[in-house]
């Protein structure tokens, strides 16, 4: 069939290879002595999976169709270009942001532009399936591990959906997966959709997902839309007063403890960043959880790193929850259980990548000195503190908690984003350096 239509591409998102997927295949990063990126990946299609095409969404976002998820597409990636496939391949060409973004659509051993591809999907589902059209009331289930969860977040609550590797149903399966030590805590559900052609199977398609946060959820009650979620975050990320009302002062005593006339922030150190701020800024697995303390300007108006043996201080009395291992140095994880939300949560206060001191007893009191900056491991990201902080709920028991739990796609948790605060103490001593 020539392929002779075009599509108006500024109403469609873009198609993107996920940081998940550039993870696993090892094209993330480009440094002195690894191999160079390759120009293209390829995913490969069967026909039957031209509704993806068709159902693309409209925004000035990016999505992505995962290759290795266990729920999902999984249509398969490669670095180059396969022969003798039946059906189509996109191929994502390797942009400056070294992302990668679908350019073409190698088709019957030809390429054409995503417009024309676009417009083609779109007669062939007509002419070969069908309008799909939603079936009211019903649904397709699954319980995204942190990963999926972490692709369908950046994507907008968009996900490419195999209706043949989802429940019809909230079954027993799906209430186990969520309970993973890998799972995102969220039960999500889709829309179901078929065809008008009489015995055609259910075909891949675009769509966005509805959750649930409910421990014993059912078909009709206690469901969100994406934008619901999104909005109950949000709105929940905001520091409690006490912690606020302590913020500043806290920074200060950093600040001159660290010799600086003022906190220097590049692009990526604050709350919600999704590249690195050092080495070759490659994108972040998933958007930065807290704010990192690397460098101040001195009294010469020069910027010099943090300098080691900084004094890292707790921001609030509380008591030890739990100490963990991470890349850099050591994580103090402080519980303050005299600050709980309206959800019954308890806020618990993260300092990482820290040398710990010799606390002699749980509890600490507000200003107490929790360790010092410093590094323990061969990483290549320079030293520096990470501050963070989550409502955690108290079903979690604080010395089971892990890094993972303060991951920004574990549902459970909440997050809290400092960057107002950083903002708010902009003009007494703090400053943003491009680059």
């Amino acid at each position: 069939m020539q392929i002779t239509e075009t599509a108006n591409r500024s109403k469609y998102c873009t198609i993107r290879v996920s940081i998940v997927d550039m993870v696993v295949l090892h094209v993330r990063t480009r440094r002195a002595g690894d191999s160079p990126q390759p120009e293209f990946l390829y995913q490969i299609f069967p026909p039957d999976a031209l509704p993806l095409m068709a159902t693309l969404p409209r925004g000035t976002f990016a999505i992505s169709i995962p290759y290795h998820s266990n729920s999902g597409c999984g249509f398969i990636i490669t670095k180059s270009v396969p022969t003798g496939k039946k059906g189509f391949v996109l191929a994502y060409a390797l942009n400056p942001n070294r992302r990668y973004e679908a350019e073409k659509v190698i088709f019957q051993d030809k390429e054409y532009d995503i417009e024309e591809f676009i417009a083609y999907a779109s007669r062939w589902t007509d002419l070969h399936a069908g309008t799909l059209h939603r079936i009211p009331g019903k649904y397709l289930y699954f319980a995204p591990s942190r990963d999926q969860w972490n692709v369908i977040r950046r994507d907008h609550g968009y996900i490419a959906v195999d209706p043949s590797s989802f429940s019809s149903d909230l079954s027993a399966e799906v209430l186990q997966q969520r309970q993973r030590i890998t799972a995102s805590g969220v039960i999500v559900r889709i829309p179901l959709f078929a065809c008008e052609v009489k015995g055609t199977r259910l075909l891949p398609y675009f769509r966005k997902v509805e959750l649930t946060f409910d421990e014993s959820p059912n078909s009709q009650a206690g469901w969100l839309s994406f934008r619901e979620y999104v909005r109950i975050k949000t709105r929940e990320s905001l520091p409690p007063e006490r912690i606020a009302d302590n913020f500043p002062g806290w920074l200060d005593a950093m600040k001159k403890d660290s010799g600086f006339e003022s906190w220097v922030f590049r692009a990526g150190k604050l709350f919600g960043a999704h590249t690195e701020w050092w080495g070759d800024g490659n994108r972040r697995y998933a958007e930065h959880e807290g704010i990192d303390f690397a460098e101040g300007r001195d009294s010469n108006g020069l910027i010099r790193p943090i300098p080691d043996g900084t004094v890292v201080r707790a921001i609030e009395e509380g008591e030890i929850a739990v100490i963990l291992d991470d890349f850099l140095g050591k994580t103090i994880l402080v519980r303050h259980p005299h600050l709980v939300n309206q959800h019954g949560s308890v806020l618990v206060t993260q300092y990482s990548h820290i040398l710990p001191a010799d606390i002699p007893a749980p509890v600490v009191t507000k200003g107490q000195i929790l360790g010092r900056v410093g590094r323990m491991t061969q990483s290549k990201a320079p030293a520096h503190f990470h501050f963070a902080a989550a409502w955690i709920p108290q079903i979690l028991p604080a010395a089971t908690l892990t890094l993972g739990h303060l991951h920004p796609a574990y549902v459970p948790v909440t997050l809290i984003n400092f960057n107002e605060l950083v903002d708010s103490v902009n003009q007494s001593g703090m400053d943003y350096a491009s680059g």
